[in-house]
């Protein structure tokens, strides 16, 4: 298989060729000890980079895994191998490992390694993704069963939503929306939420504060600044459950799906994919400040 076709995988910066394996000692394999990134890149530009990688930094020190290489030299490499992957559309995930060996803590000596994977958006994801732009998501509720304050980093396990998502979309749903213990929103199973209602005459913009346990998103920062930049004044704050009805719109945002529009959550119907919604207005903010960012006007989707 082509790398047009499957993509690139690197260890160390260094390509590897089929088959792509890792060591089956890997602490990221073994204990869980990963810290990752995912980010989109279009053509040989990669969006938000160095937000990325200063977040990857973090995570790791949340895990005392050095960062294998500078800051620097991790992007240049990445650029790199991006450029060699020859990808229109790509997603790039790297993934920070504390290195191989049985034990815990890790044995002196261990050395941390980076992986990077440069591939496509998988198969029908382009069109899958433009039915949802059209229709909008649908978001079960699902217990977090706990509250975390402290900042969240950003690891590479998603176990335990993988049961409410089978649930979910058992049920005819597209993801979930996590509530914590204290019955405040967090996030979506890996994208960040904002609500958008009205508080008399005025427009209220509100994202859940970090503080109660969602990961604050690369694009979620990237959405708040271009919001604030248009005078649209935009919330940081706790946001309880039961506060949802107050909401006429939501949308999320992530690194790889960009900004989507959220039609429903639970039993609660939205207007946001109605024509003239303000989240059309903001879908039109955030494809303007796209084209700033990397200098060409594209279509986050498909990269064209």
């Amino acid at each position: 298989m082509s790398i047009k076709n499957c993509g690139l995988f690197a260890v160390n910066g260094q390509p590897i060729q089929d088959p792509w394996a890792i060591p089956a000692l890997d602490r990221a394999f073994l204990y869980g000890e990963c810290a990752m990134e995912s980010m989109s890149a279009f053509g040989d530009s990669i969006f938000n980079m160095d937000k990325h990688l200063e977040r990857l930094e973090f995570s790791c020190s949340t895990l005392a895994i050095d960062l294998p290489w500078p800051r620097d030299r991790l992007a240049v490499a990445t650029r790199s191998l991006v450029a060699a992957a020859g990808l229109p559309r790509a997603f790039v995930r790297l993934f920070v490992s504390s290195g191989s060996g049985w034990g815990m803590p890790a044995a002196p000596g261990v050395k941390p390694v980076w992986y990077a994977f440069v591939t496509p958006p998988p198969p029908d994801w382009c069109e899958a993704q433009e039915l949802v732009r059209q229709q909008g998501l649908g978001l079960r509720p699902a217990d977090l069963g706990y509250t975390r304050r402290d900042p969240a980093p950003k690891l590479n396990n998603y176990a335990s939503a993988a049961q409410p998502m089978n649930q979910a979309r058992k049920l005819g749903f597209d993801d979930i929306l996590w509530i914590n213990q204290d019955r405040e929103i967090v996030e979506a199973s890996a994208a960040n939420i904002f609500f958008i209602g009205r508080q008399g005459d005025q427009l209220e913009v509100v994202t859940p504060s970090g503080r109660s346990g969602g990961l604050e998103g690369i694009m979620r920062g990237w959405m708040i600044d271009l919001l604030n930049g248009a005078k649209i004044k935009t919330d940081i704050a706790i946001v309880h459950a039961d506060e949802l009805p107050r909401f006429d719109e939501a949308f999320i945002t992530s690194s790889l799906r960009g900004i989507l529009p959220v039609d429903r959550i639970g039993r609660q119907k939205l207007q946001t994919c109605r024509s003239g919604s303000f989240f059309r207005k903001f879908e039109q903010l955030f494809n303007a400040g796209v084209a700033r960012n990397l200098g060409t006007r594209i279509d986050w989707i498909t990269g064209k």
